[in-house]
């Protein structure tokens, strides 16, 4: 699964959100983000969880963003 089979998944208006918000973080980062843990992240490393930089995952009502070592 992909980030944006990931995204494509999820009802309106998460489904927006998601995709702002992946192509806020896709703009600013060198290398595309991958599911680790089973929400997107975007990663700095060679693979998907190595040296994360920010993620986002959806629930039922939110979508939480982050950033990892602040």
């Amino acid at each position: 699964m992909t980030v944006n089979d990931y995204t494509a998944k999820l009802d309106q208006p998460l489904r927006e959100i998601a995709e702002k918000l992946g192509d806020l973080i896709g703009a600013a980062m060198p290398q595309p983000g991958a599911l680790y843990h089973g929400h997107p992240v975007w990663s700095l490393g060679p693979a998907p969880g190595k040296t994360p930089v920010a993620f986002f995952k959806a629930y039922s009502k939110y979508v939480t963003f982050g950033l990892w070592r602040g």
